[in-house]
């Protein structure tokens, strides 16, 4: 799948927030026997969901702003990096689900998927900046 635009990765950053949580959520259900959940779990549902696409969705708007090219390949880097460290955050939850079930809240990891939005948007701004740099 080619993302050559800032439209299609925003898409793609669209589909890929809700695969990690809904679909991800689902299969960790039938993996641990515990079900999908209630109408009462789609909010926080939606708050994970929105954490997953936001850094995605302001990297997007910061592009559009600086009047960066489709085909810019230092915002394709970018957006590949901040796929694979939201990636890497987001299993690190459904890993402590699987292996540390029998505790309690992981106070920790619930922060830092808080704030995951921001370090998330950093790293890509980083990549953009030092693939640009390189090229020139």
């Amino acid at each position: 799948m080619h993302l050559n635009t800032q439209a299609d990765r925003l898409a793609a950053a669209t589909v890929y927030a809700v695969l990690v949580i809904w679909i991800g959520e689902w299969l960790f259900g039938l993996v641990t026997g515990r079900g999908f959940g209630s109408a009462d779990d789609a909010g926080p549902r939606l708050v994970r969901t929105l954490l997953v696409f936001l850094p995605f969705g302001l990297f997007w708007l910061l592009a559009h702003w600086r009047s960066w090219a489709d085909d810019d390949p230092a915002a394709g880097l970018a957006w590949r990096t901040g796929f694979a460290c939201s990636a890497l955050l987001w299993a690190c939850y459904y890993y402590d689900g699987l292996f540390h079930a029998g505790g309690g809240a992981n106070i920790g990891l619930g922060l830092l998927l808080m704030i995951s939005p921001l370090p998330i948007l950093i790293v890509m701004w980083l990549a953009h900046a030092l693939a640009a740099r390189w090229r020139r």
